[in-house]
């Protein structure tokens, strides 16, 4: 029955409860270890996934514990001790594409640009890993700026995908690249990416990202429609019932000018917004978290925005490559701006023109944020 939780309903609360239940009956198997780390990983509870994975080490310790074991320590910022789990896993002789997609947010949150390049050049050809890598290398792009580049290696990813036959993390690559378009305002991109995903594969998990990117950008009869089909095929799993189903919501209402609605609407997120909401690779970004900074900039609460997105800021593992870590920078402005601080919004625009001074010109929160910040000169 606690599978039956964990996988196919996806009710988070039962599911770990079963499986603290399942411990307590079976100490000796450990991959339930891993499981219950998974759980508390999905809700954000890395120290107690840390602690479930420590205890399922203790026989025989695999893989899987030392991916859950790294992401946790990196989400919590602990960047050191996330690189000595690499290493006793190197040390064990174990290895797994996701690992190395973990050196890679580790060698990007050090600003390592060499090993960043090679872990791209080991995964070059080798199926279920260059995919993977491709895609990361494409969120270090939009991460700085650059989107154009961004965009070619997306679909290098996909292709990379398609070719090992692997339809639905194809499909999640360039519906990843369809919300990351809409979140600077690339309208015409996101629709177009999203409809390059929609083609690729049915998924759930892309599904989720491109209902969220068509109501950014504006496409409202679709997102609805994908959200009422989410919710009717997962009318119980709690992170799509308690994150995305109310932050497409939040979203809609937030470009309808109804900024209390929106915040309103994002309330169940709350105890879950640190958490890995997307079921197929370590998806944090924080969404949830920057689009409730924008709707309390837009409902005039400057001080309650600021709180937002410095909470991007203070994640960094978690969000690590996301553009929201860079977009955060311009959400602090903007709340500095609103509450009459224009040293600190200064300063968050030069943060922000900083990290994206290689930036594609055309983006159009790359030109807002320069036009904003000549006029507080």
């Amino acid at each position: 029955m606690t599978l039956y939780y964990d996988i196919a309903t996806g009710e988070l609360e039962k599911a770990t409860d079963g499986y603290k239940q399942w411990i307590q009956t079976y100490p000796r198997d450990v991959t339930i270890h891993a499981n219950l780390a998974n759980e508390f990983m999905v809700a954000g509870k890395y120290q107690e996934a840390i602690d479930a994975e420590r205890k399922g080490m203790q026989a025989e310790p695999t893989v899987v514990d030392y991916l859950n074991l790294t992401a946790s320590y990196v989400a919590l910022n602990r960047f050191d001790e996330a690189q000595s789990a690499i290493d006793e896993a190197t040390a064990h002789k174990l290895d797994d594409p996701v690992l190395h997609s973990n050196i890679y947010t580790l060698a990007f949150l050090r600003g390592d640009s060499a090993a960043l390049q090679r872990e791209l050049a080991l995964s070059t050809g080798k199926t279920g890993w260059e995919d993977l890598l491709l895609y990361m290398s494409s969120n270090t792009s939009a991460a700085r700026g650059a989107f154009a580049e961004a965009r070619t290696i997306s679909r290098r990813a996909a292709g990379s995908a398609e070719r090992a036959d692997l339809k639905e993390p194809a499909a999640l690559w360039l519906a990843d690249a369809s919300l990351r378009e809409a979140l600077v305002g690339n309208r015409d991109q996101a629709r177009q990416f999203a409809g390059e995903s929609m083609k690729t594969a049915k998924t759930r998990d892309a599904e989720i990202l491109i209902a969220l990117a068509l109501a950014r950008s504006g496409d409202f009869a679709r997102s609805q429609s994908m959200a009422d089909e989410l919710n009717r095929g997962f009318p119980v799993n709690t992170i799509i019932q308690s994150v995305w189903l109310p932050t497409i919501h939040a979203q809609s209402e937030l470009n309808h000018g109804n900024a209390g609605r929106a915040i309103e609407s994002l309330q169940p997120t709350g105890p879950y917004e640190l958490g890995e909401a997307i079921g197929a690779l370590n998806f944090v970004c924080m969404v949830p978290t920057y689009i409730r900074g924008e709707a309390y900039l837009a409902a005039k609460q400057p001080s309650a925005a600021e709180a937002e997105f410095q909470k991007l800021l203070d994640h960094r593992g978690l969000v690590s490559n996301c553009v929201t870590g860079a977009l955060a920078h311009v959400g602090l402005a903007h709340a500095y701006a609103q509450g009459g601080d224009v040293a600190k919004a200064r300063t968050a625009y030069q943060d922000f023109l900083a990290l994206w001074k290689s930036g594609d010109a055309d983006v159009p929160i790359l030109k807002e944020a320069k036009a904003e910040y000549a006029k507080l000169q």
